[in-house]
């Protein structure tokens, strides 16, 4: 039977129906990721050095040989942050010498990159050792540096009590320092240049107060070790001056006008101890305090009261000296106010093993 004139226009309209829609599902497969199968993702890039930054690139291999650029598509992962960090488009930021591995996944594939930072250059130390009392130099001090490498050098104070140690990776840097008579001190440092360190050390005798002898100032303190006793920044908020204190230096942390801002410290020896005293300061407004002595994991005593003196120290004593205790907490708590910022802060924690 022939066609008619008139039915060809409705055949050729199906027809193009049925070609879109196959131009259509071709379309889709070609431009949606998931549709086709990746077959690898290759990652690469230029490791950089500390303190700098490389661009990494992911790259999906489809099963039929093609590939794309799918870097700021990809999620990235650092196996060590504080090696390396990477951004979510593949931006690598080196901190410290070391290992690392970045990876990248996408459409269910996943590639990764593992690799040695460098640094670009070391460093020297140096500085001078003194007595925390008298202030007169200290020789024969031992000074023992773990730089970011992970690699230990000892240098030793002369008759001027100077110290100096040479070829320290740039980075992270654990400094220990003993000397006979006094107790050890324990400092960190980020060793980024040359760098000038002057430590005090507490003499051995006057070990039962911990008086932060030897820390210069810092905007950060995270702890500090004397005298068989560890004293770590449970907040973030604390730093160091050496501007004030019972004598200085002190640690601190500052409360904002109209916000209430808390400070805690956690003091731990490795076996019990007995909690004398601490000296407390508050600039400009008043202060609540919480001291808490625990035993296992028990609250032996708690202390809780306001201290209302300002622009001085206070020296807030025991109740219970006889108490033998695991840990001690110092909370010190600030109300909102609306004058103006007030600085907080804690010198002289009084213990007897």
């Amino acid at each position: 039977m022939m066609e008619s004139l008139r039915d060809r226009p409705v055949r050729s309209l199906r027809l193009l129906i049925i070609v879109a829609a196959v131009a259509s599902a071709n379309c889709r497969l070609l431009s949606d990721p998931d549709a086709t199968t990746i077959k690898s993702l290759i990652v690469a890039g230029t490791p950089p050095a500390i303190g700098a930054v490389s661009q990494f690139t992911a790259v999906a291999v489809r099963q039929d040989g093609t590939s794309d650029v799918v870097t700021a598509q990809a999620a990235w992962r650092s196996s060590n942050t504080a090696i390396a960090t990477v951004s979510g488009d593949g931006i690598v930021a080196a901190t410290s010498r070391g290992s690392v591995e970045i990876s990248a996944t996408y459409g269910g594939a996943k590639g990764a990159f593992s690799f040695a930072i460098q640094s670009n250059s070391t460093f020297t130390l140096s500085g001078t050792i003194t007595d925390a009392t008298t202030r007169l130099a200290i020789a024969n001090a031992t000074i023992v540096a773990r730089d970011a490498s992970g690699a230990s050098r000892t240098g030793a104070t002369n008759g001027a009590g100077r110290y100096s140690i040479p070829d320290l990776s740039s980075g992270a840097l654990d400094l220990t320092v003993r000397a006979d008579g006094y107790t050890t001190a324990l400092q960190s440092a980020r060793l980024t240049a040359d760098l000038t360190l002057d430590i005090a050390l507490a003499r051995a005798s006057n070990c039962s107060a911990i008086g932060f002898d030897g820390l210069a100032a810092s905007d950060t303190f995270a702890g500090y070790t004397a005298c068989g006793f560890t004293v770590n920044a449970t907040t973030p908020n604390w730093s160091v001056s050496t501007d004030t204190g019972r004598p200085p230096p002190f640690v601190h942390f500052t409360s904002r006008a109209l916000s209430s801002t808390a400070g805690e410290l956690l003091v731990t020896a490795g076996a019990r101890f007995k909690f004398q005293s601490v000296d407390l300061y508050s600039s400009t407004t008043p202060v609540l305090y919480t001291i808490i002595g625990i035993t296992g994991s028990t609250a032996a005593f708690t202390q809780q009261n306001s201290l209302s003196t300002t622009g001085d120290f206070a020296t807030i004593t025991n109740a219970q000296t006889a108490l033998a205790i695991d840990a001690l907490v110092i909370r010190l708590t600030t109300p909102a106010t609306s004058c103006c910022a007030s600085v907080i802060g804690i010198d002289n924690v009084v213990l007897v093993h």
